[in-house]
């Protein structure tokens, strides 16, 4: 997978595509630390889409590290 990261305004995206070493684990580890924190809030996936205004789906991909994913949405679920 590729990963770019896009800024816009302050915010940066990743962004993921077809697998290639050796970046194609960080929007998965990425994923994994958001599903992380979400589960140390003792947040569902449902919960936490509704604080962050997403859909429910967004937040499966972003877990799965399928979605791209902003600094302030990670800041959203840290805070």
């Amino acid at each position: 997978m590729y990963v770019a990261f896009y800024e816009r305004g302050k915010d940066f995206i990743c962004a993921v595509s077809e697998p290639i070493d050796p970046l194609d684990n960080f929007c998965k580890d990425l994923g994994l630390k958001i599903q992380a924190a979400r589960k140390l809030k003792n947040m569902t996936q449902i919960a936490l889409a509704a604080v962050l205004d997403l859909d429910v789906k967004t937040i499966q991909r972003i877990e799965k590290g399928t979605e791209p994913t902003t600094f302030k949405t990670i800041d959203k679920i840290e805070g």
